[in-house]
């Protein structure tokens, strides 16, 4: 009886203390977003140089009017320890039935019912070898132009054909694919979307992600070799006691890298698009690290500032090092100086700072100016502070103490004298 009560106490303490992710709260902001706007300002993070356009949009019919029945939004998963802090979510079912926890093996969003995708279909059918139908494709088609070559997105799959002895029936073995055409790209996708699918496991010769290539090693469906088309390192379970409760999905991936060598300036197209097969249930989904599609930008990092205990100290060099990644041959900078403080009105250095870091010794806000080989122009506005050395009484006021309990000791607050020695 006593075991009972105690395990009966855990579990209403971890209930109690487990959190988990938010999936389209009407009072997170980006709820309202579009699609285009959560590809934007969400997955790329905005910016000078960011030029998106949408092109297709499928998604639950019946999410247009009730955002709960949506197949794709935003998610919010601060206090967890979901890997991703905010991001965006591509469903095969309602996206806010991946909030945890996992108390359903067979989450499905009933009744849903909305069309497959053939390109989808296409890759599922050469990976299983067999002849299986999509439903409830959730796709977000659009085109971007990059200004840097290597680019990169953050993903984590998740499942609910996980943990159900579904990785090995290929029937209704749920996939995705991120399909990428445009100048450079190869067309190998076997799809008449064409392109080639960059939704591979990081590091093999192009095997998809899939419930197939990446699941628990405690079975095995008499194909997988490990490391070569069998990845189970980054699985991870959340079913049964290794329920955590972010997500109510049974398994998910470890954080995956989607990459590409483009040409910087030119259109490119991406169609991410998910699905069920062979049914309607059991749903998957997607979820996108917010900020992780770089496609060329530019942070000078958090203002340093006294009153958030980052300023520098006087007679300091500090170094501004803007976070530029990949910035292809003929980038220039350029960078400025506000003058006077607070008016607005940046100057040019002279002689001209034109390397890609800048040492500074006085208070003030920095300006960079980065054209990236003519095919856009960022900028980004750093404020450094550099705090004056404390001054120091050399004869502070003795702190005096009564040993009331004569033991050769007393209690005090050096923080008392503070204003004394400061001469505050």
């Amino acid at each position: 009886m006593k075991k009972l009560l105690l395990s009966f106490i855990f579990l209403i303490f971890y209930i109690g203390n487990s959190q988990s992710i938010d999936v389209n709260n009407p009072a997170a902001p980006e709820t309202s977003f579009t699609a285009e706007q959560l590809i934007s300002d969400v997955l790329i993070g905005g910016g000078d140089c960011t030029e998106v356009n949408f092109v297709l949009l499928q998604d639950n019919p019946a999410g247009a009017g009730n955002v709960n029945l949506r197949s794709w939004g935003y998610f919010d998963a601060t206090g967890t320890s979901f890997p991703f802090q905010e991001g965006i979510i591509l469903s095969s079912g309602f996206a806010v039935d991946a909030e945890g926890p996992n108390n359903s093996s067979s989450t499905t969003g009933t009744g849903a019912g909305w069309p497959g995708d053939n390109d989808l279909k296409i890759i599922l059918d050469n990976q299983s070898g067999d002849n299986q139908p999509t439903n409830n494709a959730t796709i977000f088609q659009f085109t971007f132009v990059p200004v840097i070559a290597n680019v990169s997105f953050d993903f984590i799959f998740a499942s609910e054909e996980y943990e159900n002895d579904f990785e090995c029936d290929s029937q209704f073995r749920d996939g995705f694919a991120f399909l990428l055409r445009g100048p450079g790209i190869p067309n190998d996708s076997g799809t008449p979307y064409g392109g080639t699918n960059i939704a591979a496991v990081p590091g093999s010769a192009n095997v998809p992600v899939s419930t197939l290539s990446i699941h628990a090693n405690t079975f095995t469906c008499g194909t997988e070799i490990v490391g070569v088309n069998f990845f189970p390192n980054l699985y991870i379970s959340n079913w049964a006691g290794n329920n955590q409760n972010e997500i109510q999905f049974d398994g998910f991936t470890q954080p995956l890298s989607a990459q590409a060598t483009l040409i910087p300036g030119e259109t490119y197209e991406l169609k991410m698009v998910i699905a069920d097969r062979g049914d309607s249930s059991f749903d998957s989904a997607v979820f996108f690290r917010a900020g992780s599609f770089d496609i060329g930008s530019l942070d000078l990092g958090l203002d340093l500032t006294i009153q958030n205990g980052t300023a520098r100290c006087e007679g300091e060099i500090y170094t501004i090092n803007p976070q530029i990644a990949n910035a292809p041959p003929g980038t220039t900078y350029e960078w400025q100086y506000e003058s006077p403080l607070g008016s607005g009105i940046f100057l040019p250095f002279i002689p001209p700072q034109e390397s890609t870091s800048l040492n500074v010794t006085v208070t003030g806000n920095y300006k960079l100016i980065v054209d990236f080989a003519g095919v856009c122009e960022s900028e980004g506005v750093v404020f450094v502070e550099f705090a004056p050395p404390l001054t120091i009484n050399p004869d502070p006021t003795p702190l005096i103490l009564c040993d009331e309990d004569n033991n050769g000791f007393a209690p005090f607050t050096l923080s008392d004298a503070d204003m004394d020695i400061t001469l505050g």
